[in-house]
């Protein structure tokens, strides 16, 4: 029997996608439950529509982000900063930071630590599936 399911089922789908389950189960507990209902043939045009609109999205992501990562890889960016005669900054920069001052998320940048002094340092960078780094240079104002 073919359904559409009307929640996210840990394990099973996700909420639009359309199962072939047994009679059994599909009456005992996803329909019963609310969790899903018969499906129809509008309901099953509309999911191969959906799939194929969110595999194009996927496509488009998928080089929009190679394309980023070309650009970003092995790049030097520099950040200016105060800091005191010893080098220390007065506030940390974060991947927070980072991402406001570059075309990088903050989830994709990966610091072992907060950058609390004057310097040049490697900075880990994830864009979609490819792993790169970058070259930060911190600098005083």
């Amino acid at each position: 029997m073919k359904v559409v399911l009307q929640k996210d089922i840990k394990k099973i789908g996700v909420k639009g996608q359309i199962l072939e389950v047994s009679v059994g189960y599909a009456n005992n507990f996803l329909l019963k439950n609310g969790l899903a209902k018969i499906a129809q043939k509008s309901d099953i045009l509309n999911a191969e529509k959906n799939l194929v609109k969110k595999e194009k999205k996927e496509t488009d992501n998928l080089e929009n982000n190679k394309k980023r990562f070309s650009v970003l890889n092995k790049k030097e960016i520099t950040l200016k900063q105060k800091a005191n005669e010893k080098g220390h900054f007065f506030e940390n920069i974060t991947a927070k930071k980072i991402s406001e001052n570059s075309d990088l998320e903050e989830s994709e940048i990966f610091l072992d630590s907060p950058i609390k002094e004057v310097g040049d340092f490697e900075i880990k960078i994830k864009i979609g599936k490819n792993n790169g780094k970058f070259f930060l240079k911190a600098e005083n104002i």
